[in-house]
């Protein structure tokens, strides 16, 4: 896989900040055009700017868009919003949409409800309004010209990318999510959430289209299994999360066991791993298994069968093991380790002849 997660460290704003990202200054989500949003929303923001020295923290552009952003019978605000950006009719400009898209499919009924997942498309009035209230954002988005190969995945604090819409330009089809993460602070104040990441998917092809390009797809898919982790593990409640990221990067997994050409997975594996996943496929490394989520049925793979009420799950392995050549490998077992660059469970020396690694 070519899929790699580049993070940029905290720190002045600007252009050092971008090279720190690994971002040229000339790279940028691609949002070339704008969904259309509420139309009360955009007269009175249009209103409250309507003179050149009108200023985004004024009383009267706060009371504007207070009055459209709540509107009456508002739910509780979430705990979590996940926002994809881009326009799906632009092929690889779609990949913010296609994580939402893909995270709705893997979640399902699962998905918390204090967990709010929005496709924004271009418009960045509503990642605005959308965010308002919520503890923690996510933006994802595509991105061109940065150098890297397509399908590079950049994490970036979204404090590094938030710009002020131009003071010359008064037309909100140029008002984008990062204009929305910097109007957002100045209007919304302690409302608007003050943990911000940013994904960005390098694109391989913004031309017309409806399809992803296979680098992207892919990064989409890693992508989205990687927040439905977070979710899942989050919904598990604090100290569970903490529990098991901690062994993540203690490389202290729970082991995984192989027994009669069945592979036995704990229950917390299951739930941090592989929330909402119906199969997997299996691939060989050397001598390591590689466990890797399956997104939709038609991907192929291996049934994921739940076998208890805990959530221990298990997989018939005796189809993998004979194209493989190690029907004779019956029983092994290793502990797991998360490869995030592969979006996969890596189980070190679990297929060596003869034995498996305790």
């Amino acid at each position: 896989m070519k899929m790699k997660t580049q993070r940029s460290n905290k720190g002045k704003r600007g252009q050092a900040s971008r090279e720190r990202a690994g971002l040229p200054p000339e790279a940028d989500g691609c949002a070339d055009g704008r969904n259309a949003a509420t139309a009360a929303a955009s007269v009175a923001v249009s209103e409250a700017f309507g003179t050149a020295s009108a200023s985004l923290g004024s009383p009267a552009a706060s009371a504007a868009i207070t009055a459209v952003a709540e509107p009456e019978g508002t739910e509780a605000s979430p705990r979590l919003v996940i926002i994809g950006c881009g326009n799906p009719n632009r092929r690889d400009d779609g990949a913010g949409p296609a994580v939402i898209a893909a995270l709705r499919q893997l979640l399902g009924d699962q998905l918390p409800a204090d967990v709010l997942l929005c496709d924004a498309g271009t418009d960045g009035m509503a990642v605005m309004f959308r965010a308002r209230g919520c503890r923690s954002l996510v933006i994802i988005d595509a991105a061109r010209n940065t150098g890297a190969e397509p399908g590079a995945i950049f994490e970036v604090p979204g404090e590094e990318l938030q710009q002020p819409h131009p003071q010359d330009s008064l037309n909100l089809h140029d008002f984008r999510w990062q204009h929305a993460l910097h109007a957002g602070r100045q209007i919304f104040g302690d409302a608007f959430p003050r943990h911000v990441r940013v994904f960005l998917v390098e694109a391989a092809d913004t031309g017309f289209g409806l399809e992803l390009s296979k680098s992207v797809q892919a990064a989409v898919d890693t992508l989205a299994q990687r927040l439905a982790r977070e979710i899942a593990l989050a919904a598990g409640g604090a100290g569970a999360a903490r529990g098991v990221e901690q062994a993540a990067e203690a490389n202290d997994l729970p082991v995984i066991s192989l027994r009669d050409a069945r592979l036995y997975l704990p229950a917390e594996i299951c739930r941090a791993f592989f929330a909402g996943v119906g199969g997997v496929v299996l691939v060989r490394d050397g001598d390591d298994l590689c466990i890797l989520p399956v997104r939709q049925a038609a991907g192929g793979g291996f049934l994921l069968k739940q076998r208890n009420a805990a959530g221990d799950c298990v997989v018939e392995a005796l189809e993998f093991l004979r194209r493989e050549g190690l029907e004779e490998l019956r029983r092994s077992s290793s502990r797991a380790e998360w490869d995030d660059r592969n979006g996969a469970l890596r189980l070190p020396d679990f297929l060596r002849a003869g034995e498996g690694a305790g």
